[in-house]
């Protein structure tokens, strides 16, 4: 169950029978479900105010404590204070209008249940993190409403149970000065592929978030347009723009391929919608330019990156605080800048920067793309005593002018007639549309290898890529000798 978390902290203990309550009612009973909910978030806050102020509690009602400045302050989120309202809010429709709460109504009210228990919990030391949100709810058919009727006195308990240990504004203070409320934000240079995947799966609390969404898209579809490669001749772009965006509602798709309707989908479809995809593939020129104070060449128009740009992708939604609800929404970004000096892929997950080259697994090897993997400057190389181990040198040597393309075996030749024979592979290109035809060559060269290992030292270095695709593969030397390994976005 969501809430088995709650059962054995201290003072929060009291809260868990009525949020256990509210989950088995959910799939049965959701009005019910709704309103206690809404009893044990009213629960939350009063054990908060009582805190925060460190005295018992006058008489008032739910929306006063959550107006009360000291709690505001003493909670100090944004996120939390809406899921509050929002809680508040559901649970008075589900008493007073006609309105029928769904069981999806009710499980979004969980939801947000959780996440104020689990942060009330964090913010007073109870607890340094909280299990995700299982949004799978089980059906309890035998699960019956009970109305709380007393929550002042079960809101002291849990206060007079809390500070038998903690010191409440003490354990808020330290739980403030860890969090960090900087947006993650990705800076994208001028020149870039990227691909963007962005899914709620609920509605954003945050109007600004659908409004930033809303400009970000504007944006996009403005360079395609203004940069589109019919215009690039004229603007001089030897990078035009080009966007492929899909922004998928309730299993509607919207596509920019038609943009009367992409565009009337972002305005209008956009904030009513209860969750949404994001998913679009944006090539070109994204640099903006601007007068400015001359640099240093006397250049009036400076490449600059504006940090509060819409390029700059939708990772200021990751920021883990914000979005400490990790199943609330995923967020992916791979990008390929082109023109960087050297193949550049970034791959962002949830706000972790993955390392590319780490994140390959031999499962690509087999796959095969439509487009060619492309390369440059491949090495592989191997020291070893050439003395000792004549025969396998020139059996390697046999080996890679069988099987590297013909057109590069002039550069390994180039090398070996220098003296260089431990470099095998000598800064070439080999483009294959599987990459299982490098591995059938490194399974060559490993035959010779493996048994002479403990002699050699062995190291490769390039990489292959398949830009549209987002993907990379690189070799490298291990125990079972050179494996060629690939990831794929």
């Amino acid at each position: 169950m969501n809430f088995d978390f709650l059962k054995e902290l201290r003072g929060l203990g009291h809260v868990y029978e009525n949020c256990n309550n509210a989950e088995k009612l959910a799939m049965t009973m959701p009005v019910q479900s709704v309103f206690t909910s809404r009893k044990s978030a009213e629960l939350l806050a009063k054990f908060i105010y009582m805190a925060a102020h460190n005295q018992e509690m006058e008489e008032l009602t739910f929306a006063d404590i959550l107006s009360d400045m000291t709690v505001r302050k003493f909670i100090n989120s944004r996120d939390v204070m809406d899921a509050f309202h929002y809680i508040r809010k559901n649970g008075n429709r589900a008493v007073h209008s006609d309105d029928e709460n769904t069981a999806e109504d009710a499980v979004a009210v969980l939801q947000d249940l959780h996440y104020i228990a689990g942060e009330t919990a964090s913010m007073l030391g109870l607890i340094h993190n909280y299990p995700s949100f299982d949004d799978r709810i089980a059906s309890f058919p035998e699960a019956k409403f009970v109305d709380e009727e007393d929550i002042d006195k079960k809101a002291r308990a849990m206060v007079l149970a809390y500070i038998a240990e903690f010191n409440a504004q003490e354990e808020r203070d330290k739980y403030i000065e860890t969090k960090d409320y900087d947006w993650v934000t990705y800076s994208i240079e001028g020149n870039v592929e990227m691909h963007e995947y962005l899914e709620f799966k609920y509605k954003p609390k945050q109007v600004e978030i659908i409004e930033y969404l809303q400009t970000y898209l504007a944006t996009l579809i403005r360079f395609s347009i203004e940069r589109s490669p019919e215009n690039a001749e004229e603007l001089e772009l030897s990078y035009p723009v080009t966007l492929d965006a899909k922004l998928i509602i309730g299993g509607t798709i919207y596509s920019s391929e038609n943009m009367e309707s992409f565009i009337l989908a972002i305005v209008d479809e956009l904030p009513k919608a209860n969750g949404f995809i994001i998913d679009c593939t944006c090539t070109g020129n994204l640099r903006e330019y601007f007068n400015d104070e001359p640099n240093e060449n006397g250049d009036e128009r400076l490449n600059m990156i504006r940090k509060d740009a819409v390029w700059t992708g939708a990772g200021m939604l990751d920021t883990l605080e914000q979005f400490k609800r990790r199943n609330v929404f995923e967020y992916k970004l791979a990008i390929f800048y082109p023109d960087s000096g050297e193949s550049k892929y970034k791959k962002i997950h949830n706000g972790k920067e993955i390392d590319v080259i780490s994140s390959c697994t031999e499962e690509i090897v087999d796959h095969v793309f439509d487009e060619e993997w492309w390369s440059w400057s491949l090495n592989l190389c191997a020291e070893f005593d050439i003395n000792k181990h004549h025969d396998e040198l020139m059996k390697l040597q046999s080996i890679v002018r069988d099987n590297i393309p013909e057109s590069q075996v002039s550069f390994c030749e180039d090398a070996w007639e220098d003296g260089d024979f431990h470099i095998f592979c000598n800064g070439i290109q080999w483009n294959c549309k599987c990459l299982r035809e490098i591995q059938n060559f490194l399974d060559k060269i490993n035959e010779v290898f493996l048994p002479i290992k403990d002699d050699v030292d062995a190291v490769c270095d390039g990489t292959w890529e398949i830009k549209n695709r987002f993907a990379v593969a690189t070799w490298e030397w291990t125990k079972q000798g050179f494996k060629v390994k690939g990831t794929c976005f």
